[in-house]
C-alpha cells in the first residue's frame, strides 16, 4: 500500500488537470503545463517503484527512473477519469514497472550483444596485432561470459 502519497488527492488533482486539458484541446489552446503537485505524485511512485528489492542494484537505476517518469508522463493522456475504480495510483505504477522491465531487456540484449562481439573469434583477431604484449585467450573470455 502506498503510504506515502494521498490517494484521493491525487485522483481529485488528475481529474482537475485532465478536465482543462481536455478544454483546452477542444478551444484550440496550448496544453497547460502539468500542475507540480501531479508532477511530484508521479516521481513519487516512481522513486518508491525503484527502491523495490526487484530494481535497486542495477546500475542503470538512474537511467530507469528517468524511463518510468517519461513513460507515466506520457500515458497520462490515456488516463480515464469516467472510470468506476479511478485508481491512479495502480494505473501510474503498472505503467512505471513495464517501463523499467522494458528497460532490463533493453540493457540486457545490449549487454549481450557486447558479449558476442568479445567472444566472436574473428573480432578477437582483429583487435589483436602481431606485436601486442597482452594474450586474450578466447576460451577464458567465454567462461567468464557465463560465469557472469
Amino acid at each position: 500500500m502506498a503510504d506515502y502519497l494521498n490517494k484521493a488527492e491525487f485522483s481529485e488533482e488528475l481529474k482537475k488537470y485532465i478536465k482543462i486539458r481536455e478544454q483546452a484541446k477542444l478551444d484550440g489552446r496550448d496544453i497547460p503545463v502539468i500542475p507540480d503537485i501531479i508532477a511530484k505524485y508521479i516521481v513519487s511512485i516512481v522513486e518508491n517503484t525503484a527502491n523495490r528489492y526487484n530494481f535497486r542494484r542495477y546500475t542503470y537505476l538512474d537511467i530507469m527512473i528517468s524511463d518510468g517518469i517519461y513513460y507515466c508522463l506520457k500515458a497520462m493522456k490515456n488516463y480515464d477519469i469516467t472510470n468506476e475504480k479511478d485508481n491512479p495510483f495502480g494505473y501510474f505504477s503498472m505503467i512505471c514497472w513495464r517501463a523499467f522491465q522494458q528497460r532490463i531487456k533493453k540493457e540486457k540484449a545490449e549487454y549481450e550483444g557486447k558479449m558476442s562481439l568479445m567472444t566472436d573469434i574473428d573480432t578477437i583477431s582483429y583487435s589483436q596485432q602481431e606485436n601486442d604484449d597482452v594474450h586474450v585467450d578466447t576460451n577464458e573470455t567465454i567462461n567468464w561470459y557465463y560465469e557472469h
